[in-house]
């Protein structure tokens, strides 16, 4: 039995029960991957970017739907997102790949920690959310030690954090499976440096992501 409970904090709505059934649903393949269960997870439903800005302190970008700490997730109600910024139908479905994308970075928060690699937990949670895969530009590839440690934001807006992140994670769950993945994100720990790093991936995985074997991964999968 699913004990988990979802607790909805709303702003001035009413908000659909699919939201709270979508986050269970996520909930159950996220226990068992991260091997904890989260006796509560706080959703506040907010009902317009500026009130989303207000509650967060951050400044919201056009794209932005979600928002995760430790203590709780911060959502765009997706019936006001709908209507009053008129996207597609097929914004409902890329609304529940974003909640997933959120609710995994909550799980990362509660059991790792740990915020650093940036491309690894994003890939991670785009993986979790399985959004359609954009590939990364080749020179976006070799910047991967730049998405390390993102503090700037730039790497956000522009998105190529989230090319890379999920296709390096993708790639490697697919060539090596989750289990080493999942090693490799229980082996990380606060104060890692792109160094420590580096040197705990060749122990999991047998090799670097150096700029050689990123330029052979790139040629193999086609990037430019």
């Amino acid at each position: 039995m699913d004990k988990t409970n979802i607790t909805l904090f709303k702003l001035h709505t009413h908000v659909d029960k699919k939201i709270v059934n979508h986050i269970k649903k996520q909930n159950k393949i996220l226990e068992q991957f991260f091997e904890i269960k989260l006796s509560n997870i706080p959703v506040t439903i907010v009902d317009s970017r500026e009130e989303f800005a207000t509650f967060t302190g951050c400044t919201i970008q056009p794209w932005l739907v979600g928002l995760t700490n430790y203590y709780s997730i911060c959502l765009l109600n997706p019936k006001i997102y709908l209507r009053k910024y008129k996207t597609s139908k097929n914004e409902q479905q890329r609304f529940q790949k974003l909640t997933t994308h959120e609710l995994t970075h909550f799980y990362i928060h509660h059991k790792l920690k740990v915020t650093n690699p940036k491309w690894l937990m994003e890939g991670l949670c785009d993986y979790f959310a399985s959004k359609e895969a954009v590939k990364p530009q080749l020179k976006e590839l070799l910047n991967l030690e730049h998405y390390f440690s993102v503090y700037s934001g730039i790497y956000f807006q522009d998105g190529s954090i989230y090319r890379v992140g999920y296709f390096l994670v993708d790639l490697l769950i697919e060539k090596y499976g989750l289990n080493k993945i999942k090693q490799l994100i229980f082996s990380l720990d606060k104060g890692l440096t792109p160094k420590l790093f580096n040197q705990l991936f060749f122990k999991i995985y047998g090799f670097k992501l150096d700029k050689k074997e990123l330029i052979k991964i790139a040629k193999e999968n086609g990037l430019k």
